[in-house]
C-alpha cells in the first residue's frame, strides 16, 4: 500500500512539473513582492505574481496540505523509503 502511495505522489508531482513548470516560481515571487512593497512603504498592487499566490493559497485551504504533500516538487525530498 505504501508503494502505491509513492507511485502516486511521484506521478502527480511529475505530471505538475510538466504541466506548470513555473507555478512555484511565481507564488514564491509573489512573497518575495508582498515584503519587498511592504519593506518600501508601498501599496500591495495586485500583479500577476499575487493572483497565482493567492491561488495557490486558496488550493491549500480547500485541499488540505494536497499542493505541498503532493504536487510542490520540494516534498519529494520525503520519499527516500
Amino acid at each position: 500500500m505504501k508503494k502505491i502511495h509513492i507511485y502516486i505522489r511521484y506521478a502527480v508531482q511529475l505530471l505538475f512539473f510538466i504541466l506548470m513548470p513555473s507555478i512555484f516560481t511565481t507564488a514564491f515571487s509573489g512573497v518575495k513582492y508582498i515584503f519587498n512593497a511592504v519593506g518600501q512603504g508601498k501599496i500591495v498592487q495586485f500583479t500577476a505574481f499575487i493572483a497565482v499566490l493567492t491561488t495557490v493559497a486558496l488550493f491549500n485551504i480547500v485541499f488540505g496540505r494536497f499542493f505541498c504533500g503532493f504536487a510542490c516538487s520540494l516534498g519529494s525530498a520525503e520519499l527516500k523509503n
